[in-house]
């Protein structure tokens, strides 16, 4: 009953790779123990990561760099 996370490559039949997440579980249907694999393109999940922490990267850069306070105000 356990699920198990992964993370790999993939090819394309063009022979391009891309990520995929694959999930891995057993689960019971009508008696019957199941294996279960899914298998997800995390393209844009980690490019949106990416550019998270490169702007996270330049926020700290700027804050530590600035000569003068900073106000911070969220709604």
């Amino acid at each position: 009953g356990q699920t198990m996370t992964a993370d790999n490559w993939y090819r394309r039949k063009d022979g391009t790779a891309f990520p995929v997440e694959v999930r891995l579980t057993t689960l019971e249907a009508g008696g019957r123990r199941l294996k279960m694999a899914m298998v997800r393109d995390v393209t844009r999940r980690q490019r949106a990561e990416k550019a998270l922490r490169e702007r996270e990267e330049l926020l700290r850069m700027v804050i530590a760099h600035i000569p003068c306070g900073v106000f911070w105000k969220d709604r």
